[in-house]
């Protein structure tokens, strides 16, 4: 328990007076840009850390959990990469946002068209 303070109290350390200097959001998010790279880089060690496990230890234990580790540093990475790709869209100009809206909502009413294309009609049973 001690170790956790500790851990979570150098990281406060580090970080907070960076982000109370932060006078834009622009410095803020420049900040959030660095962390999420150091994030990206220990879920790609993560997920290299249990492939090595997974190949050099013996025993079904073992491998179950390099595989585990696999699967979280890949679905931290996936997380980390959605959360920085709407960052950077939120970022962008009004325009593009408006686009991509457009475009979304565009493949909503195709989807509901397919899906109501597909739909067998009610014909009557054979006998």
């Amino acid at each position: 328990m001690r170790t956790n303070a500790l851990v979570w109290s150098t990281i406060a350390a580090v970080f907070i007076p960076g982000i109370a200097a932060a006078q834009t959001v622009a410095t803020f998010l420049g900040l959030f840009n660095i962390c999420a790279g150091l994030m990206i880089v220990a879920a790609i060690l993560i997920f290299v850390g249990g492939f090595v496990q997974y190949l050099v230890l013996l025993g079904l234990e073992k491998r179950t959990e390099g595989l585990k580790l696999m699967f979280w540093g890949v679905t931290i990475l996936f997380v980390l990469v959605v959360l920085l790709g709407i960052i950077n869209i939120l970022q962008g100009p009004i325009f593009f946002i408006i686009g991509v809206f457009i475009i979304l909502f565009l493949c909503f009413v195709a989807v509901l068209a397919l899906a109501k294309a597909g739909k067998p009609s009610a014909a009557p049973p054979e006998h």
